[in-house]
């Protein structure tokens, strides 16, 4: 079992664990959870293995661990794990007009 905390989305999240498992004859692509409106998520009863965690919302930047690199989570059988926090980051712009002097300037 798995569980953890999306911090900063506050919209509908989904979060995702996905192999790194290169063998091609496993039966599996990963797993899937839906964090609720506090953040918090949970897997049960996954598969022991090597797992990249990220999670994923309209509107906000992939995520990253609290290291700031990508989060890979290694399971062993019936191992309890908690704690996991990954943060996500709103989508921004920057809009406006390049100036000098106060006149508008032309790029290129």
């Amino acid at each position: 079992m798995l569980s953890g905390t999306v911090i900063g989305g506050n919209t509908a999240i989904s979060v995702y664990l996905q192999s790194t498992d290169e063998n091609p004859t496993r039966y599996y692509d990963g797993y899937k959870s839906t964090a609720d409106k506090n953040g918090s998520f949970l897997f049960i009863e996954i598969k022991p293995g090597t797992y990249r965690i990220r999670a994923e919302a309209s509107g906000f930047i992939s995520t990253e661990s609290e290291s700031g690199s990508a989060t890979l989570i290694k399971l062993q059988a019936n191992e309890t794990r908690g704690g996991v926090k990954i943060f996500m980051l709103p989508v921004t712009s920057v809009c406006g007009r390049v100036t000098e002097n106060g006149s508008e300037k032309r790029l290129g």
